[in-house]
C-alpha cells in the first residue's frame, strides 16, 4: 500500500471486506434459507396413521418398562394416546358443565366462542345493518311470457306492481351510490325500467298505444319514476334544491342573450327583462320531475357557455307535475312493464324490420355534435337526449342503437376516420 497515512488504511481494508464478500457470496447458513424436513436414514417408507393410533412412546420408556415386567413390577403401559389413558371421568361431560366459565367469559371479555352459543349470540349483532339495494327492475323478465298478447301482459303486470316499490331507506341507499352517476354500476341498474327526469319530455310527447321505440333518485311514493340531478343544494334560507347544468355546444361561442335572440328552439327565453325556462321545452320537464322526485324547493339551471354563464331559479309547478306523473305511471305500466317482462315492443318492431346480424360498415359520419334538431329524439344506451355530449356512431350499419355519447362509452374523443369502433353489443 502506497503511503501510510490514515486513508489507505481505511480503502485496503475495505477493498479487503469487498473481496471477502465476493467470495463468500454463494455460500448461505441454514438459518438463511426456509425451514425443510431431511427424512431419515434409516426410514424407507413411512406410511399415514390416524394420529389416535401413533404410538409416541420412546424406545428407551419401551425398555424402561420392559425391564419393570420382567422384574414382576407394574405391567408395561399401553400406546401413549388419549384412548389409552387410564383415568375416566365419572359422567359425561355436557355444556351445562360449562356454565361457570362462559358466565366468567361474558362478563369480563366478548369472547368469540359466545357468538355461536344460543344464550350468548344476540350480544354478538352488528349494530349497523348493511343497506340492502333493491332488486334491478331487469329481474321482471319472463321468458315464458315472449309472445302473449297485450291483454295477457296487462294482466300479469297488474300482479308486478308490489316488486316495483322501494322503501325509504333503499332509496337513500340509492342515492348514496349513485353520485358518481355514469361511473357507478348501481346508477345504470336503478335507472334501468324507470322513466328518468331526461326522458319525461319524450314520454309527454310518445303515444302509449305506438310508443317511439326510441324513447337516481327515487321517491318511494312514485318509484316508476328516478331523477339524478348534477348536484344538490343545501340552503339554510331557501331550503333543499337541486342543481342541472347546461352546456350547449351549439351557442358555445354565444352569449346567453344572444342564443336567446337568434335560436327560437334554445330553451331560455327573455320575459320582461328576466331570464326563464320555456315550460315548453324539453328541459322544463326534466326539471320538476327533479324537483318533486328528490323533494327539492327549487332548481337552479345553469347554462354555460365559452362567453356566458346564467343562473336561472325554477321553483315546482304542482299543477304541471300532477299531469306529468300521471302521464309517466300510465306510460310505466303500458309500455315499459309488458317491455321489461316479455320485451313486447323490441319484438314486435324486430317482426316489421329484421335486422341482419351480419356486420357492415357504417358510411356515415363519424362523430356527432349536440345540436338543437330533432332534440325530441333519444340516443344511446342512456336513452338520453341528443345535446348530453358529443356522439360517436358504430361502425355496424345494423346496430340497434347506432348513436353513443362519448361519456357513456368511456371515450375521451371519437376515434379517427380510419379506425373501426363497434360498440359492446356488436363486439360481442
Amino acid at each position: 500500500m502506497a503511503g501510510i497515512a490514515e486513508s489507505c488504511t481505511h480503502v485496503g481494508a475495505l477493498l479487503f471486506k469487498i473481496e471477502a464478500a465476493v467470495r463468500i457470496r454463494g455460500t448461505k447458513t441454514v438459518t438463511d434459507v426456509p425451514a425443510y424436513w431431511m427424512m431419515p436414514a434409516n426410514v424407507d417408507k413411512v406410511q399415514a396413521e390416524v394420529g389416535h393410533k401413533i404410538d409416541f412412546t420412546t424406545g428407551a420408556a419401551k425398555r424402561v418398562a420392559l425391564y419393570k415386567c420382567i422384574s414382576g413390577e407394574r405391567g408395561m403401559s399401553g400406546i401413549r394416546t388419549h384412548l389409552g389413558s387410564t383415568s375416566h371421568c365419572a359422567h359425561e361431560p355436557t355444556l351445562s358443565d360449562l356454565s361457570p366459565l362462559l358466565q366468567i367469559l361474558h362478563t369480563h371479555s366478548k369472547a368469540v366462542c359466545l357468538s355461536g352459543m344460543e344464550e350468548y349470540y344476540h350480544h354478538y349483532i352488528d349494530p349497523v345493518k348493511p343497506h340492502v339495494l333493491p332488486k334491478s327492475l331487469q329481474h321482471l323478465r319472463d321468458p315464458g311470457k315472449d309472445g302473449c298478447d297485450l291483454p295477457v301482459l296487462f294482466q300479469h303486470c297488474n300482479t308486478l306492481t308490489h316488486l316495483v316499490a322501494v322503501t325509504e331507506t333503499q332509496a337513500a341507499a340509492i342515492e348514496a351510490q349513485t353520485r358518481l352517476q355514469h361511473r357507478s354500476s348501481v346508477w345504470y341498474t336503478s335507472r334501468a325500467g324507470r322513466i328518468t327526469a331526461s326522458n319525461m319530455h319524450a314520454v309527454m310527447s310518445t303515444s302509449v298505444e305506438k310508443p317511439a321505440t326510441s324513447t337516481v333518485s327515487i321517491d318511494p311514493l312514485f318509484p316508476e319514476v328516478g331523477a339524478s340531478p348534477d348536484g344538490l343544494i343545501h340552503c339554510t334560507c331557501c331550503g333543499k334544491g337541486c342543481l342541472e347544468i347546461k352546456c350547449t355546444f351549439k351557442h358555445r361561442n354565444n352569449s346567453i342573450l344572444q342564443a336567446c335572440a337568434d335560436d327560437s328552439t334554445f330553451c331560455l327565453q327573455v320575459t320582461d327583462g328576466k331570464l326563464h325556462l320555456k315550460q315548453t321545452h324539453m328541459y322544463y320537464s326534466q326539471v320538476q320531475t327533479q324537483i318533486f322526485v328528490t323533494g327539492s324547493q327549487f332548481c337552479d339551471f345553469v347554462v354555460w357557455t365559452e362567453k356566458d354563464c346564467v343562473v336561472v331559479r325554477v321553483l315546482p309547478d304542482a299543477d304541471y307535475w300532477t299531469t306529468l306523473l300521471k302521464r309517466a305511471q300510465e306510460f310505466f305500466h303500458k309500455v315499459s312493464l309488458p317491455e321489461l317482462v316479455s320485451c313486447y315492443y323490441t319484438q314486435q318492431a324486430s317482426t316489421k324490420t329484421p335486422v341482419s346480424t351480419e356486420l357492415q360498415p357504417s358510411r356515415t359520419k363519424r362523430t356527432r355534435t349536440h345540436t338543437c334538431e330533432n332534440v325530441q329524439r333519444l340516443w344511446c344506451i342512456c336513452k338520453g337526449p341528443e345535446d348530453l355530449d358529443d356522439m360517436v356512431a358504430c361502425d355496424n350499419e345494423n346496430c340497434v342503437v347506432q348513436w353513443f355519447h362519448l361519456s357513456c362509452v368511456g371515450l375521451s374523443q371519437a376515434p379517427s376516420e380510419t379506425e373501426s369502433w363497434l360498440c359492446t353489443s356488436c363486439t360481442h
